[in-house]
Protein backbone atom coordinates (compact mmCIF):
# COMPACT_ATOMS: atom_id res chain seq x y z
CA UNK A 1 0.00 0.00 0.00
CA UNK A 2 1.19 3.48 -0.72
CA UNK A 3 0.76 4.59 2.90
CA UNK A 4 3.47 2.18 4.02
CA UNK A 5 1.02 -0.03 5.95
CA UNK A 6 2.35 -3.46 6.93
CA UNK A 7 -0.01 -5.97 5.30
CA UNK A 8 0.68 -8.45 8.11
CA UNK A 9 -1.40 -6.23 10.40
CA UNK A 10 -5.13 -6.13 9.62
CA UNK A 11 -6.61 -2.67 9.23
CA UNK A 12 -10.26 -1.70 9.08
CA UNK A 13 -10.92 1.32 6.91
CA UNK A 14 -13.83 3.73 7.27
CA UNK A 15 -15.46 2.04 4.29
CA UNK A 16 -15.38 -1.30 6.15
CA UNK A 17 -12.68 -2.85 4.00
CA UNK A 18 -9.94 -5.01 5.43
CA UNK A 19 -6.42 -5.38 4.12
CA UNK A 20 -4.64 -8.48 5.32
CA UNK A 21 -1.95 -10.93 4.34
CA UNK A 22 -3.92 -14.08 3.42
CA UNK A 23 -1.83 -16.44 5.53
CA UNK A 24 -3.28 -14.67 8.59
CA UNK A 25 -6.86 -14.43 7.26
CA UNK A 26 -8.17 -17.55 8.97
CA UNK A 27 -7.08 -16.20 12.35
CA UNK A 28 -8.74 -12.83 11.81
CA UNK A 29 -11.96 -14.12 10.25
CA UNK A 30 -12.57 -16.52 13.10
CA UNK A 31 -11.02 -14.46 15.91
CA UNK A 32 -11.99 -15.70 19.37
CA UNK A 33 -14.24 -18.24 17.64
CA UNK A 34 -16.65 -15.47 16.69
CA UNK A 35 -17.69 -15.35 13.06
CA UNK A 36 -16.71 -12.00 11.59
CA UNK A 37 -17.85 -12.74 8.04
CA UNK A 38 -21.00 -14.15 6.50
CA UNK A 39 -21.49 -15.43 2.95
CA UNK A 40 -18.12 -14.17 1.66
CA UNK A 41 -17.45 -14.08 -2.07
CA UNK A 42 -13.98 -15.03 -3.29
CA UNK A 43 -12.31 -14.58 -6.62
CA UNK A 44 -12.47 -17.79 -8.64
CA UNK A 45 -8.72 -17.73 -9.39
CA UNK A 46 -7.24 -17.14 -5.93
CA UNK A 47 -3.80 -18.26 -4.79
CA UNK A 48 -3.84 -21.80 -3.34
CA UNK A 49 -4.01 -20.88 0.35
CA UNK A 50 -6.72 -18.28 -0.21
CA UNK A 51 -8.70 -20.77 -2.28
CA UNK A 52 -8.41 -23.30 0.55
CA UNK A 53 -9.71 -20.66 2.95
CA UNK A 54 -12.80 -20.16 0.76
CA UNK A 55 -13.35 -23.79 -0.28
CA UNK A 56 -12.45 -25.67 2.91
CA UNK A 57 -11.62 -23.63 6.01
CA UNK A 58 -14.60 -21.26 6.15
CA UNK A 59 -17.15 -23.96 5.19
CA UNK A 60 -15.70 -26.14 7.98
CA UNK A 61 -16.61 -23.28 10.35
CA UNK A 62 -20.15 -23.27 8.95
CA UNK A 63 -19.60 -20.23 6.71
CA UNK A 64 -21.07 -20.64 3.23
CA UNK A 65 -18.84 -19.18 0.50
CA UNK A 66 -19.22 -18.37 -3.20
CA UNK A 67 -16.62 -17.95 -5.93
CA UNK A 68 -17.00 -15.48 -8.81
CA UNK A 69 -14.83 -13.96 -11.51
CA UNK A 70 -13.47 -10.68 -10.04
CA UNK A 71 -12.87 -9.33 -13.54
CA UNK A 72 -16.63 -9.52 -14.17
CA UNK A 73 -18.44 -7.12 -11.83
CA UNK A 74 -21.84 -8.43 -12.98
CA UNK A 75 -20.84 -11.96 -11.90
CA UNK A 76 -19.76 -10.73 -8.48
CA UNK A 77 -22.94 -8.67 -8.15
CA UNK A 78 -25.03 -11.75 -8.98
CA UNK A 79 -23.23 -13.69 -6.23
CA UNK A 80 -23.96 -11.12 -3.52
CA UNK A 81 -26.62 -12.04 -0.97
CA UNK A 82 -28.14 -9.70 1.64
CA UNK A 83 -25.93 -11.26 4.32
CA UNK A 84 -22.67 -11.04 2.29
CA UNK A 85 -20.07 -9.19 4.35
CA UNK A 86 -16.83 -9.70 2.40
CA UNK A 87 -15.41 -9.96 -1.10
CA UNK A 88 -11.91 -11.48 -1.25
CA UNK A 89 -9.95 -10.88 -4.45
CA UNK A 90 -6.39 -10.53 -5.59
CA UNK A 91 -5.77 -7.49 -7.78
CA UNK A 92 -3.66 -9.73 -10.02
CA UNK A 93 -4.22 -13.40 -9.24
CA UNK A 94 -1.35 -15.73 -8.53
CA UNK A 95 -0.40 -17.67 -10.61
CA UNK A 96 -2.84 -17.02 -13.50
CA UNK A 97 -2.29 -13.22 -13.63
CA UNK A 98 -6.02 -12.61 -14.15
CA UNK A 99 -6.78 -8.98 -13.32
CA UNK A 100 -9.66 -8.01 -11.02
CA UNK A 101 -11.82 -5.00 -11.82
CA UNK A 102 -10.89 -3.20 -8.60
CA UNK A 103 -12.64 0.06 -9.58
CA UNK A 104 -15.82 -1.77 -10.54
CA UNK A 105 -15.78 -3.89 -7.37
CA UNK A 106 -15.17 -0.81 -5.23
CA UNK A 107 -18.19 0.90 -6.81
CA UNK A 108 -20.27 -2.25 -6.25
CA UNK A 109 -19.29 -2.35 -2.58
CA UNK A 110 -20.04 1.36 -2.14
CA UNK A 111 -23.55 0.78 -3.52
CA UNK A 112 -24.17 -1.70 -0.71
Amino acid sequence: MSDGHDLNTPVWCRSKCLTINTDKAGHVLAADQRVLVDRPIGGNQLYGRSMRLMAEDLPRLGIETTLANPGDVAAVKAAIRPETTMILVEAVSNPTLAVADIDGLAQLCKMR
